[in-house]
């Protein structure tokens, strides 16, 4: 309980909005799920402290652990028009949340990573004033990487 009240005196509400929007959850439902307003959601997230149980009832919802609530940790927030996705008009505005929150996490692990691993420079051609397939088909001869869909 002592990490708990720990992390609610510390606590970060963007990593609740990151958890919120990974899950596709909307403020109103996100309140339904653990009791609480959807006022009360929007001030955790513009970093209002939850009581201690509320915390508990978020990070049992997102099946995380309360540490990911706590201040101190990188941050890297994106817009989600900071995002290129292909079609934006299929892409609803959760999805497009999700992607903002998912690349977050990413870059964050991408740091941490980075604090113990030594990567080897990036080399990408030249690609200013080239349309996004011309710039792709550069970057895939430059790498040595054939035709079709690239495997995991």
């Amino acid at each position: 309980m002592d990490s708990v009240v720990n992390v609610s005196r510390f606590f970060d509400g963007q990593r609740l909005r990151q958890a919120r929007e990974l899950k596709r959850l909307t403020k109103v439902e996100l309140a339904s799920r653990v009791g609480v307003s959807a006022a009360a959601v929007s001030q955790y997230e513009s970093g209002m402290s939850p009581r201690p149980d509320i915390l508990v009832r978020l990070s049992q919802e997102f099946s995380l652990p309360i540490e990911f609530f706590r201040l101190g940790r990188p941050k890297n927030e994106l817009k989600p028009g900071d995002l290129y996705l292909r079609s934006l008009r299929s892409t609803t505005a959760r999805d497009r949340a999700r992607a903002a929150a998912f690349t977050e996490q990413v870059a964050e692990l991408t740091m941490a990573v980075e604090r113990h691993v030594v990567f080897p420079d990036l080399v990408l051609p030249e690609a200013e004033d080239l349309d996004p397939h011309t710039a792709a088909a550069e970057l895939r001869e430059a790498w040595a990487v054939g035709p079709g869909p690239v495997s995991h």
